[in-house]
């Protein structure tokens, strides 16, 4: 995502609390030649090492559902966006349909340390720290899942460089699905939550 960022031309902060991941995160940038672009950071979501209001936009992708602390993530993305800077949010919903993973699965081959959200504590979590919620959407619906569980099940979890080439190559493909999803199944919802809010006010700013 940095990346892809970095390449329509805006400048991209990543952070990640294990050191390989940065260094291999580098190495991706470098050979794109988006190094003046996008940087990486060595830390948790917890404890960003920014100053207040820094950032006009923040993105938590498929992260509070790995982190106990899962208040502490939405207070800090609020902390450091600016006034009415946007807040995106990914994560997986409670209940999974669509024949999708088990949440006993999803915790031990994800990481994932809850089950899932509902819309309500999602909402909870946002208007204590002073983000306002201005739209939401699902994906991972019944074409998208299908493949998201095979990418998992079968490439992704086994590590070996064939089958995550194979996943990279996958993705588009189930980007060309989740389109299909929102032709033939719009309004029905889906495994995650894609959510976004506003930073509408100070609260959660720690100065």
């Amino acid at each position: 995502m940095t990346a892809w960022l970095g390449s329509m031309g805006a400048q991209a902060v990543g952070i990640d609390t294990a050191v390989e991941k940065i260094k291999f995160a580098k190495y991706v940038i470098e050979g794109l030649n988006l190094r003046k672009k996008v940087f990486y950071v060595i830390a948790s979501a917890c404890n960003l090492p920014f100053r207040n209001e820094l950032f006009d936009t923040a993105l938590s992708l498929d992260v509070i559902e790995h982190i106990s602390n899962d208040f502490e993530v939405a207070s800090e993305a609020s902390r450091v966006l600016k006034l009415k800077g946007v807040f995106i949010l990914t994560t997986t919903c409670l209940k999974q349909r669509y024949g999708f993973r088990s949440a006993v699965e999803l915790a031990q081959s994800l990481g994932h340390v809850r089950k899932g959200y509902t819309f309500e504590t999602l909402k909870v979590l946002l208007d204590c720290q002073g983000l306002q919620l201005v739209a939401i959407k699902f994906w991972l619906k019944r074409f998208a899942a299908k493949v998201f569980n095979f990418h998992f099940r079968f490439l992704w979890e086994r590590q070996a460089k064939p089958n995550l080439a194979l996943a990279a190559l996958l993705f588009p493909f189930m980007c060309f699905l989740v389109r299909l999803d929102e032709i033939f199944y719009a309004n029905y919802p889906g495994n995650e939550f894609v959510l976004k809010a506003i930073k509408s006010n100070q609260q959660g700013v720690n100065e």
